[in-house]
């Protein structure tokens, strides 16, 4: 009777650790994060304790440090940031697969604000300038 070696391959988890990127409040008021993931998710890790993809308050003068995950090597979101008055916008961020870096993100429909910078100091991340839109 021969021995017979049979490999099986399980794919553990679906979401998979990706890319560092960062909410830096510089304001003097708090603003609302909400990820809008729909492929991976958004963790929020230091500064606040928050859900993951949110909503998230981001306090004044806080840096918050997020971490992207992937699905199926796709990262993909259409988050929402509201300011103290309540005022939305709804932005996106696309990473395709092979998503090699954290995804940029562009103002949904809205004219950029220079109340919310994108994409610095590094893809993926927020920078909130003002205390409204």
């Amino acid at each position: 009777m021969g021995a017979s070696i049979i490999a099986i391959s399980f794919n553990i988890s679906a979401y998979a650790y990706h890319c560092d990127a960062q909410i830096s409040n510089y304001s003097n008021s708090s603003w609302i994060f909400i990820s809008g993931a729909t492929q991976g998710d958004v963790y929020f890790e230091s500064g606040v304790k928050c859900p993951y993809n949110g909503p998230c308050i981001i306090p004044p003068h806080t840096i918050v440090d997020i971490k992207y995950t992937t699905e199926e090597d796709d990262i993909q979101g259409f988050p929402v940031i509201t300011d103290k008055n309540g005022v939305q916008k709804k932005l996106n961020y696309k990473a395709d697969w092979p998503a090699t870096a954290c995804p940029e993100i562009n103002f949904d429909g809205d004219p950029q604000s220079d109340s919310v910078g994108i994409d610095g100091p590094t893809d993926g991340s927020y920078e909130i300038l003002k205390d409204t839109w």
